[in-house]
């Protein structure tokens, strides 16, 4: 490793001069198959790129002035959650979810758009880029630097013991640098801010368009004529839309009869009743229950697959546990308040069936809290702890992070400011206001002011707790703050299993 004052220098000289050796522009690219599709289908493969160390410490230089440039300036459009910090696939859902079922309390029929954009981060041409960058205000030697990152890029393909020739690069954002995905973000940055009367959502180039209406013919319309710019933007920018991944579906609690495809520019659309959105299934009534179902089929067949590892001692078994199985109860897990009881005991049976064909753990009978005393000493928790303890930290995070999504962090207020004359006995509890229906509970407002005001408001109002030190109170204090919660929210009071669900 180069010592620290060198690098200084090298990376002072390369901003000065404004250019950027060579070699830190050559990649080595390695195809990986995405796991789906035809294995003799370049297309189902995903490149994966490999650039020298040092261009990497460079490029954090830029990318964090970057960074603050368009977060000082609130530049970035607030629906974008991809690369940004505070900012997460559960973020981008959670205001999914939250608008959707607004919608469906008002008796509303949604109509969503899952856009798929064709090798988006290998397509953008980066002299429209510079271009764009212009106009939010870079001057002459940022865009002379970043004129020269771009230009002389080389890569070659590796596969196995097989290299190829060394081919230039015109087209693309460098796949593996730290660069790269920011100015992506920016590229297409001005995406929704072209499209009327339509909502976007996006995580990087996954971008979700979403529109409500209470008359379906009405509604279909509207959401055609609304796509014309997104298609001009395509032109203007070079990028293509995979119509074949691109696919509609529509929510709503009334029973409307929809039409199985939709037709936009002579291209048949399909309407689908479910959609995997950032690694989540959404189904047409956001129940979630294929996605659960999802989740119990992957685990099941890792723990058909493991069963040459009961031989082996008890800490390692634990370590495959945390590593192969635990991250796929953890993922997304916050969206589980939008989940029915049904579906919560589910997801807890396999939980608890996976430490039991694991580590011959006789849990039977006892109660979450005695579970969770026992799983202490193995660092684990039981699932009704641990799906309150990822509750109450995303919470938190969206609630005191400067940087979390506004269009979340604005939905949890307290009662003191709230414009009202009167004082109010709850002053230092969050805004929690009823719903006509079902459908308006289940909100990000609604459920996780209603989860902060019967488990730990005064940790969320202290302006001196920190995250580090709210996680602690809350390990501290998990048992307690479980009993509270199950006693206000019937639906997290699951049982420890069903012994049938062992049995079959």
């Amino acid at each position: 490793m180069l010592p620290i004052p060198l690098l200084s220098k090298l990376f002072n000289c390369c901003i000065e001069t404004k250019k950027i050796p060579n070699e830190w522009k050559f990649a080595e690219l390695t195809p990986l198959f995405k796991g789906k599709g035809d294995k003799c289908e370049i297309n189902n493969y995903r490149g994966i790129s490999v650039l020298p160390p040092v261009s990497k410490v460079f490029e954090k230089l830029p990318a964090n002035q970057i960074k603050c440039f368009f977060n000082v300036n609130k530049l970035f459009f607030e629906g974008q959650h991809g690369f940004r910090s505070g900012h997460s696939c559960e973020s981008a859902l959670h205001e999914l979810v939250t608008e959707l079922n607004i919608w469906r309390d008002k008796r509303l029929i949604a109509m969503l758009l899952f856009i798929d954009f064709r090798k988006a981060f290998d397509l953008v041409d980066w002299r429209l880029l510079l271009l764009k960058l212009f106009h939010y205000g870079f001057d002459n030697s940022s865009l002379s630097l970043l004129e020269n990152y771009f230009s002389n890029r080389s890569v070659r393909v590796k596969l196995g013991n097989f290299k190829s020739k060394e081919a230039s690069l015109c087209l693309g954002v460098p796949q593996g640098s730290v660069l790269g995905p920011l100015l992506f973000l920016i590229f297409i940055n001005d995406l929704p801010f072209i499209l009327k009367n339509i909502s976007a959502k996006l995580f990087a180039d996954d971008t979700t368009l979403y529109k409500a209406h209470e008359n379906l013919d009405i509604l279909i319309g509207e959401f055609i004529t609304s796509l014309e710019p997104l298609l001009n933007w395509c032109i203007y920018n070079r990028l293509d839309i995979n119509w074949s991944k691109c696919f509609f579906m529509f929510v709503s609690n009334k029973r409307v009869v929809y039409p199985t495809s939709i037709n936009i520019k002579g291209l048949s659309i399909l309407v689908v009743n479910e959609f995997k959105l950032l690694g989540v299934v959404i189904d047409n009534k956001l129940t979630f229950t294929k996605y659960v179902a999802t989740i119990c089929t992957t685990v099941n067949k890792k723990l058909f697959s493991i069963k040459r590892l009961f031989y082996l001692s008890t800490s390692v078994k634990i370590q495959f546990f945390k590593t192969f199985i635990l991250p796929h109860f953890d993922y997304c897990l916050s969206l589980s308040i939008y989940y029915s009881k049904t579906l919560l005991q589910k997801l807890s049976n396999l939980f608890y069936l996976c430490l039991a064909k694991l580590f011959k753990f006789n849990l039977f009978y006892m109660d979450p809290s005695a579970v969770n005393n026992f799983l202490e000493g193995y660092n684990l928790f039981s699932f009704q702890h641990r799906l309150i303890l990822k509750l109450l930290t995303f919470s938190f995070k969206i609630y005191s992070n400067n940087d979390s999504p506004p269009l979340l962090k604005s939905q949890l207020n307290l009662n003191s400011t709230r414009n009202i004359s009167y004082n109010l006995r709850n002053k230092e509890k969050f805004c929690n206001i009823k719903s006509s229906n079902k459908f308006g509970d289940l909100t990000f407002c609604h459920v996780f002011s209603n989860l902060i005001n019967v488990s730990c408001c005064d940790l969320f109002t202290d302006k001196s707790v920190n995250f580090n030190f709210f996680k602690c109170s809350i390990f501290n204090n998990i048992n307690i703050l479980y009993s509270k919660i199950i006693s206000k929210i019937p639906k997290f009071n699951l049982k420890y299993c069903d012994y049938s669900y062992f049995v079959k």
